[in-house]
């Protein structure tokens, strides 16, 4: 009897001990994405899921490709695998509730939800893999100016967010003018820095997105408000 008794026991810690271990290691910070299928409207949707999980409180926002869906997510809930919660769409007729019941698997979600007017459609989300930006060497790119594309040469450096470096070009608006207050937010890049015109020094900002090995952006004089585009692509 005592025998029994402990190994139910036993089995009893495993359990627990299992669970415990799973709710440790669920970790819903980050991005989710996948296609749904709107049975009613009949259309095909992908949903993105920006989620932020800490100290067991669940916040985020919802949104979809076609523009019906932005907003935040409400009465969020993690109770074993199962996640919950509730957001709004925006249609032709009004705000219409939706409520997820979605399954945890690692780095998926799989479920189903239902809006107020009858709408329903599964979602499967998997978490988007955001690759770290290897920013740091020789980036060569077009810039749109007055005189016509001239190309400038981007010595950069990261360091954590941190952006330093130099600038150079053809037209010798730059020599090796100094970047300043420089910063990478995800894969958002920008920085100041002193450009030499006929009419005096100026003070420019560059901003640009960064995907893999090229930086689509722009520039922007402080003084003037000119603009114009900028790309570079990084130099093997």
């Amino acid at each position: 009897m005592k025998r029994v008794l402990s190994t139910a026991l036993i089995f009893c810690i495993l359990v627990l001990s299992f669970n415990l271990t799973f709710a440790q290691k669920v970790d819903l910070n980050g991005t989710w994405q996948g296609a749904t299928f709107a049975a009613g409207p009949d259309i095909d949707l992908t949903l993105t899921l920006v989620l932020e999980h800490k100290d067991n409180k669940i916040t985020g926002k919802l949104k979809d490709d076609l523009g019906f869906i932005n907003s935040p997510i409400t009465e969020a809930k993690l109770v074993d695998k199962k996640l919950t919660f509730k957001s709004i769409a925006q249609t032709p007729d009004g705000d219409v509730g939706m409520s997820f019941k979605l399954t945890v698997k690692k780095d998926a979600l799989d479920g189903s939800w239902q809006a107020d007017d009858g709408t329903t459609g599964d979602w499967a989300a998997k978490k988007v893999v955001v690759k770290p930006v290897n920013l740091t060497g020789t980036w060569v790119g077009p810039a749109d100016t007055p005189d016509g594309a001239d190309d400038i040469t981007c010595e950069l450096k990261l360091e954590g967010s941190k952006v330093s470096g130099t600038l150079n070009d053809v037209f010798g608006y730059f020599t090796n003018a100094p970047i300043k207050e420089g910063k990478l937010v995800k894969n958002k890049i920008s920085f100041k820095s002193v450009v030499v015109t006929p009419d005096g020094n100026m003070n420019v900002i560059m901003k640009g997105t960064v995907k893999g090995n090229k930086i689509s952006g722009y520039w922007e004089l402080v003084e003037t408000g000119e603009t114009g585009n900028w790309k570079a692509t990084k130099k093997k």
